[in-house]
């Protein structure tokens, strides 16, 4: 808020100036929304307008970009498609996008697998784990008995796992077949997200509890 009363947004000038070079480069603008979805800099960025890359016509438009493991792709997510981008901004491959079926929609959260070779999704208000696999361009969706908010891969190449915060409050670890390895407890309310350190020994997770 400016001396006068009036709200004011300010940025640094490193990035104001990635906002005024980069905004019309699909790419840059899908990473800056990511990042910046939430207040003055994401209403900068689209002008309070609904973004030209939005699949949808409401705030079910969430972004969420990710760098492959060997830094040479970008994955971007809106709420119903997934398409990986080279660093041209260009597609890597036409086919190289996902749409997700009837009522399904992403959550802005994804991972790619420590391999490289796959990349995990969860869907908003499904019990529902989406795994694409980019070799063969498949797509499978496995069911759960709970609702997930948040999934992440092990670190582990060798024994590739991943974790996801569930909304009975709970974090569970899956094998990529989906069968259940561990329940970790102890929050009293839904899991909002949980994620592996980067050596594989630890997890750490938020939830509702405001723990």
């Amino acid at each position: 808020v400016s001396h006068t009363g009036k709200e004011t947004t300010a940025f640094s000038p490193s990035t104001q100036q990635a906002c005024n070079l980069e905004k019309d480069e699909p790419v840059s603008r899908r990473a800056l929304l990511s990042v910046f979805y939430e207040g003055g800099f994401y209403r900068e960025l689209v002008g309070n307008k609904e973004s030209k890359f939005s699949q949808t016509s409401s705030k079910k438009s969430d972004f969420y970009a990710a760098f492959a493991p060997d830094g040479k792709k970008i994955l971007t997510v809106t709420s119903k498609t997934a398409a990986l981008w080279n660093w041209d901004g260009q597609k890597i491959e036409k086919d190289m996008e996902i749409s997700l079926p009837g009522n399904m929609e992403f959550r802005p959260n994804a991972d790619f697998s420590p391999d490289g070779n796959a990349i995990i999704f969860c869907s908003k208000d499904s019990k529902r784990v989406v795994l694409w696999g980019l070799a063969a361009n498949t797509l499978k969706a496995i069911p759960f008995e709970w609702e997930i908010s948040f999934v992440d891969f092990s670190p582990d190449k060798k024994n590739i796992t991943f974790i996801a915060a569930c909304r009975d409050n709970n974090i569970r670890r899956y094998d990529l077949t989906g069968k259940l390895l561990k329940t970790f407890t102890g929050h009293r309310n839904e899991v909002i997200s949980a994620l592996f350190s980067r050596d594989g020994k630890y997890i750490i997770s938020t939830a509702w509890d405001n723990t």
